[in-house]
């Protein structure tokens, strides 16, 4: 995927060594519900361009993000991983996608 705006960057390996990039958390999140493939690693951009762990990272809502899930990491933040998760599985239920 074409990532527009790189401070809301994320990136995964897949189990098998696959390396795919987002423009948004959320799709990453989204990508990894749909698919139920087994992730090797996970990272989201923090504000100096590096990468973080979603393992580790805290997320704050209410962003405007490429992809409007609304999700950025922030050491300020109050949401975990899952809890990222959890809030993009039940959008895609409450708006019927697959």
């Amino acid at each position: 995927m074409l990532v527009s705006e790189p401070q809301f960057a994320a990136q995964l390996v897949s189990a098998n060594g696959d390396r795919l990039y987002f423009d948004d958390v959320g799709c990453m999140a989204a990508f990894i519900a749909k698919r139920k493939a087994p992730v090797g690693q996970a990272w989201v951009r923090d504000v100096a361009g590096g990468w973080v762990r979603v393992q580790v990272a805290k997320f704050s809502k209410g962003v405007h993000t490429p992809m409007d899930y609304g999700f950025v990491f922030s050491a300020a933040g109050t949401l975990d991983w899952d809890a990222v998760q959890r809030a993009v599985r039940e959008r895609s239920e409450k708006r019927n996608e697959p």
